[in-house]
């Protein structure tokens, strides 16, 4: 049973029940053999007029009020981060509720990547993106329509604050290199993750963290062609120089696809702009693989650096036009696998 305790009584929470005449909301809580259990009451004070009859004929008197109280009990429904996250089973909401994470890029993998850390229970997000959202990027985003034209951090900072409101969410809609409103290796940030597959984005952290000596862990992640293939480059040491790993161009050494033909590409109508097709269901295990990866180093259930990739089978590179590279055709296809980040 639950024991309920109104801490103000007598003549003043009577007097203060009419004054408000809609009454008043009690939860109380009680743990159980499977958890806490909450339950409540709803407490509606109306007013009864008593006293002598009055119509035709008789004089007006005086008639006395007496409060009525009308108790009711009421559901209660919990929405705070443990119980939204995992109906508080594993309590990684209450430590991931202190944790501040920077994304940038809000594209097809970050949108998709910083609403899951909000869902999982970071307290705190960063988003930076200087691009709108576009109709051609709807069928492959976290945001829909209503947002279009929009800042993409602006407007997803401001779905997640809708959706998951025990998420604070800062956005950012300049260039990163650009931008003076946040040092994203500073006091404070547990985690940097890009996803903007844009070289002059990543050499330029990639430089930052190195001549900084910035601690905390930075992971960049991109989508190889058509999504056939996903990577996820997490460093946990300043030291390491993550250039090394890229070509002078800004090409990834070690992709788990060859283009022997080279990347096929479609035009823009009317256009000279090129693009790879790709929808949300190719890129779902390079998301689903690049947010656990997030979890797994705010939770320090990993803690060294690791390269992290992602693989469709043969088959499916082969009708993109591509062929597994020669040290992915030995790993296991539809699975993540990993390996030193310097091998």
């Amino acid at each position: 049973m639950l024991r309920f305790k109104i801490v103000q009584s007598g003549n003043a929470l009577r007097a203060g029940l009419l004054g408000l005449g809609f009454g008043f909301m009690y939860v109380g809580n009680r743990y159980s053999a499977n958890g806490v259990a909450f339950a409540g009451l709803s407490v509606q004070v109306k007013e009864r007029s008593v006293g002598p009859p009055q119509g035709l004929g008789r004089q007006s008197s005086a008639r006395v009020a007496h409060p009525i109280w009308v108790v009711r009990a009421m559901s209660v429904a919990r929405a705070d981060r443990g119980w939204t996250r995992d109906r508080c089973v594993d309590g990684g909401a209450a430590a991931l509720e202190g944790k501040h994470v920077v994304v940038i890029g809000c594209g097809m993998l970050g949108s998709p990547i910083a609403e899951g850390l909000a869902r999982a229970g970071v307290g705190c997000l960063t988003l930076i993106d200087s691009d709108e959202l576009d109709a051609a990027n709807i069928g492959r985003h976290v945001l829909g329509a209503s947002y279009l034209g929009q800042g993409k951090a602006e407007a997803l900072a401001h779905h997640i604050r809708a959706t998951i409101p025990t998420t604070k969410v800062m956005p950012i809609g300049e260039d990163l290199v650009a931008q003076e409103k946040c040092n994203v290796f500073g006091p404070g940030i547990d985690l940097v993750i890009c996803t903007t597959a844009d070289k002059r984005c990543e050499q330029y952290l990639m430089a930052e963290r190195f001549s900084h000596g910035a601690p905390g862990v930075l992971l960049i992640c991109w989508l190889e062609p058509y999504a056939v293939a996903g990577h996820a480059l997490a460093s946990s040491s300043p030291s390491e120089s993550l250039a090394d790993l890229f070509s002078s161009r800004g090409n990834f050494l070690k992709p788990c696809v060859d283009w022997p033909n080279g990347i096929p590409a479609h035009r823009v109508p009317a256009c000279q702009a090129a693009f790879q097709p790709a929808g949300m269901a190719a890129a779902v295990p390079a998301i689903a693989m690049c947010t656990s990866a997030v979890l797994d180093y705010l939770l320090h259930r990993r803690t060294g650096s690791a390269h992290l990739s992602w693989c469709a089978d043969a088959k499916a590179v082969q009708s993109a036009g591509g062929r597994l590279a020669a040290h992915q055709q030995s790993l296991p296809g539809l699975a993540v696998s990993e390996r030193p980040l310097f091998s």
